[in-house]
């Protein structure tokens, strides 16, 4: 993701900051890592999941990003149909 957004942003992702990381750059991300890599739809999700979990934990160290952090964690996972084969 940090060399996606290194190509969005057009910085080295060691001079990011967090602001520049929001809901549309991730949905970004996201969606041409299915386009460019072909990942499932499952793969995507482990991603985001990913995703996820470190911005919970920078919900509690930065907290003046509350509300972008909200957007992040609002990224709806896509469906997964998982057909079952009659037995």
């Amino acid at each position: 993701m940090l060399q996606f957004a290194k190509k969005q942003i057009r910085k080295e992702p060691s001079k990011l900051a967090v602001e520049e990381i929001d809901a549309p750059l991730i949905c970004a991300f996201l969606d041409e890592e299915e386009a460019t890599r072909g990942i499932s739809a499952r793969s995507r999700n482990l991603r985001l999941t990913a995703i996820r979990s470190l911005f919970r934990y920078t919900a509690y160290e930065l907290r003046d990003y509350a509300e972008q952090i909200q957007h992040i964690l609002a990224i709806p996972g896509k469906n997964i149909l998982i057909l079952r084969s009659a037995i």
